[in-house]
């Protein structure tokens, strides 16, 4: 189980979480600032000791991965030695040893739980993952730059995220266009031009037809009032029936005057032009 996380873990990072199509850019306020809080990062010294121990244990050059035939003989190379290692008897016998005192009440649960992620740690991608973590939690880091340390580290590349927020991911089968919600991950505080830029890019790229679009609607609750007591009927203690008001009786009970008469039939129809408009029916 271990083993296919660690390798969805490598195959997340080469390619992104999202595709450019799923995933709209505009303008996004914060791409400066976040690149020179890289650079900031970058710069601080117990950092760059912490990127020259993970490059020297995984055998990444100090400058990072070069050209394209370096990545690619590099990560070959440690598709290999991570299949070596969890594929080896040592490994299992390990992780057993860890169950086996489990089960027998030797451990607790948690300290089997850090036993197996030491365990794990020798394994190269894990460990690089550890030490990327370590990074964004040691220097309080928003999660988004993980796969931006990831790339410094292997690459030599300084990025980094270009908003603080993330907009989906959404279903493969979804088409933007069709969208009931949009998921939105926040990653650090956003100021007043990611908000903006933030309802730019939801109104523009989703908001079509399926994504509502909700005005105000002005005394709402009096229409509504006054369309339902113009339509039911009330009991009449005189003639001992049920009657219908007049359009009268209701101006004067909901608008206040018997001379408001014309008030009860445009607020009957202000609600059927809004249902409408907004739902398709009146």
């Amino acid at each position: 189980m271990k083993k296919s996380i660690s390798k969805d873990k490598k195959n997340n990072s080469r390619k992104g979480r999202f595709s450019k199509k799923s995933v709209p850019l505009p303008f996004h306020a914060s791409r400066n600032k976040n690149l020179d809080n890289m650079k900031l990062l970058l710069s601080c010294a117990e950092v760059k000791k912490i990127i020259a121990e993970t490059r020297k244990r995984i055998g990444i050059p100090e400058e990072g991965l070069g050209d394209e035939q370096q990545i690619e003989q590099w990560h070959k190379k440690d598709d290999l030695r991570c299949d070596s290692m969890m594929s080896s008897s040592k490994f299992a016998e390990l992780e057993s040893e860890i169950y086996k005192k489990l089960q027998d009440g030797e451990i607790t649960q948690n300290k089997a739980k850090e036993l197996t992620k030491e365990l794990y740690r020798q394994i190269p991608v894990d460990y690089l993952y550890s030490q990327i973590w370590k990074i964004i939690r040691q220097f309080n880091m928003p999660d988004n730059y993980e796969h931006h340390i990831y790339k410094y580290i292997l690459y030599g590349i300084i990025t980094a995220p270009i908003a603080n927020y993330v907009i989906g991911p959404f279903s493969p089968w979804e088409k933007l266009r069709d969208v009931r919600r949009v998921p939105i991950t926040v990653y650090a505080k956003l100021t007043d031009k990611d908000l903006r830029d933030l309802k730019l890019q939801i109104n523009q790229y989703f908001g079509g037809k399926v994504l509502t679009f909700i005005q105000d609607v002005r005394d709402i609750s009096r229409d509504l009032e006054s369309e339902k007591t113009l339509a039911e009927k009330e009991y009449d203690y005189t003639t001992g029936e049920e009657v219908k008001l007049s359009a009268e009786d209701v101006a004067e009970r909901i608008f206040g005057s018997r001379r408001k008469k014309k008030e009860v039939f445009k607020a009957r129809e202000r609600l059927r032009k809004l249902r409408k408009t907004r739902f398709g029916k009146q």
